[in-house]
């Protein structure tokens, strides 16, 4: 059947049938993200309970937008203008976190000597590497809770063949697995 929202719970409730052995029930809903949440990443845990037990389901992640691009994601662009992409990530938690954010050079583009740079006011990268052989990855082995890691990188639009440049990166949060920025895209204009 269909899921039941419990009102100001911030939870949704299905009662099942009785499940035979072998048998397989798949239960899926959707959300929608506040524009101005504070969140880097939602994350979900379903629990399940099984004659009385209660079990927790795995955590699932999904990251939330991230990932800037100037000029703004969609808009158009010409060979010769250059790009600058900015990933941020605020540190939600109360833990000191190592952080490290990577990102590669997105096809149609060359990378601005020198532009790779961390943009955060009060705290640095331990390193920045990839630079000349990509991906670029910025290594903060230690973002304090409240702390902002922000990075900027800029490339030339060359625009060989390819009517868009899309970008995603990469964020990596202590040892959770890394998770992918939203994307941003950058039609090319015809000349």
């Amino acid at each position: 059947g269909n899921g039941t929202p419990l009102e100001n719970a911030g939870s949704v409730e299905w009662t099942l049938p009785v499940v035979a052995p072998q048998e397989v029930i798949k239960v899926e809903f959707s959300v929608k993200v506040n524009e101005n949440t504070t969140e880097n990443v939602i994350k979900n845990t379903g629990t399940i309970n099984v004659d009385g037990d209660d079990l927790e389901t795995n955590e699932v992640q999904n990251p939330v937008n991230i990932k800037s691009v100037n000029p703004g994601n969609g808009n158009g662009v010409s060979v010769g203008d250059i790009v600058e992409y900015t990933i941020r990530h605020e540190n939600y938690s109360t833990q000191n976190q190592k952080v490290v954010i990577t990102d590669i050079v997105p096809t149609g583009t060359t990378y601005v000597a020198d532009s790779a740079t961390v943009t955060s006011d009060s705290i640095a990268a331990t390193s920045i590497s990839g630079i000349s052989l990509g991906p670029i990855m910025w290594t903060f082995d230690e973002v304090k809770p409240g702390e902002v890691a922000e990075v900027t990188f800029k490339v030339k639009v060359t625009g060989t063949g390819i009517e868009e440049i899309e970008n995603t990166g990469m964020l990596k949060v202590n040892n959770d697995p890394s998770i992918k920025t939203n994307p941003v895209i950058n039609p090319i204009d015809p000349k």
